[in-house]
């Protein structure tokens, strides 16, 4: 334990509370508008006679934007802070949320690559503040409880924008994002004079901006668990962008019952996020966290290959809870294992980096489980995909020696 972590409260005090609730808060709005069109893809795709797989793309574009911003984090939070990029995340998704209305295609892809400039900013800032201020044997819990934001997002997404598209046009979705974003960013300007992270206006754009990434490769451990991102990464948006699809095409659900499974799926990654953040803080570790995870992963996607319309509803329901309370459940743990064994001053840069295959994940595995769907004819085949993906993560996972030290 560094001098620093020793000087960190041994509780969580009110003061650390308020700072976690307004990054959930933060996660869960820039997540809401990176989602808002996705949700109103129907409309969308009407209003510029287009095919609804147009906005797959669109979420592709995010996530490129993303990942490709998160690589220079390091050079952000040391010349801006924390707080103040938080800020500038939340203004990139308001501007880019505003540009996704405006009457073209093109004004939709700008928007889509603002958004995911903002995104990519989110995790690395709100890493960096909590690992400075969150006493090292909540780091699990507080980091899970922190990344809620996200299928917290994806939750609120799914009940507010269907609606506003029902009584109102679907651009009314994208500009209350931009108004949430706005108000976040006047609301968090009070918590800089407390909050802050040192900054450095004299830093420049350089190779040294790359920290994390060369972080990543050269620490052992980190570069195990950007590989465990990448497969978890890969599983999650696998099981949350085809669940809906398999369910309705082969199982003969309707639309309206299918969704019902995605949202209590949603609701047990949420779930899972805090139990499992909890339990590597105070019973398991993190990384017997993410193991056991990475087995109920395997379990889950073997269980799905076996599925067929015969099965009762409840045991639909109890399988897809509790893969999804893994699938979902492990951002905040793996996030947690990441800073405690970077420097503490690159805890930013760290989550940046191992963002860089995380969204490598997104990206790659629903489209590799689209071939797969395309070849086999069927939805329930192509979730050996996930064995694999589960399977390889369990295998990285136990490359990882507790032992090191974050500066080795």
């Amino acid at each position: 334990m560094t001098s620093d972590e020793h000087a960190l409260p041994d509780k969580l005090s009110g003061e650390l509370w308020l700072l976690i609730v307004t990054l959930i808060i933060i996660q869960i709005t820039v997540t809401f508008t990176s989602l808002t069109l996705a949700v109103s893809a129907p409309s969308v795709a009407s209003a510029y006679g287009i095919s609804t797989e147009f906005i797959g793309y669109q979420i592709s574009l995010i996530y490129v934007a993303a990942a490709m911003t998160a690589t220079t984090a390091d050079y952000q939070l040391n010349r801006w802070g924390a707080i103040r990029i938080s800020q500038i995340s939340l203004l990139f998704s308001a501007v880019g949320a505003v540009f996704m209305v405006l009457p073209s295609l093109w004004f939709i892809i700008l928007g889509s690559l603002l958004i995911g400039v903002g995104y990519g900013m989110t995790n690395p800032a709100a890493s960096q503040v909590l690992m400075g201020s969150t006493p090292p044997h909540y780091r699990n819990i507080v980091f899970s409880l922190k990344q809620t934001g996200v299928p917290a997002g994806g939750i609120c997404a799914g009940l507010i924008v269907p609606a506003i598209n029902q009584y109102a046009y679907w651009q009314a979705a994208p500009l209350l994002g931009a108004v949430v974003c706005f108000l976040l960013i006047v609301l968090v300007q009070p918590m800089r004079r407390r909050w802050e992270t040192p900054i450095n206006v004299n830093v420049r754009l350089n190779l040294e901006s790359f920290r994390g990434l060369k972080l990543c490769l050269t620490n052992r451990n980190l570069f195990w668990l950007s590989l465990v991102g990448l497969f978890f990464g890969g599983v999650q948006l696998c099981l949350v962008t085809f669940t809906v699809a398999m369910l309705v095409s082969q199982i003969g659900f309707t639309l309206i019952a299918a969704g019902a499974v995605l949202a209590a799926l949603q609701m047990a990654g949420v779930t899972g996020r805090v139990v499992f953040g909890y339990a590597a803080d105070k019973i398991i570790s993190g990384q017997q966290a993410l193991i056991f995870m990475s087995v109920i992963n395997v379990a889950g996607a073997l269980t799905i290959f076996y599925l067929d319309a015969g099965w009762p509803v409840w045991l639909i329901y109890l399988t897809f809870i509790t893969f999804g309370s893994c699938a979902l459940g492990w951002n905040g743990i793996i996030q947690a294992e990441a800073v405690s064994n970077a420097p503490l001053n690159h805890s930013g840069a760290v989550i940046g980096a191992l963002s860089v295959p995380m969204f490598g994940g997104v990206i790659m595995g629903p489209a590799v489980f689209a071939l797969l769907v395309s070849f086999t004819q069927s939805y329930t085949d192509a979730f050996l995909l996930l064995v694999l993906f589960a399977s390889a993560s369990l295998a990285c996972l136990l490359m990882l020696d507790p032992r090191q030290k974050p500066d080795e």
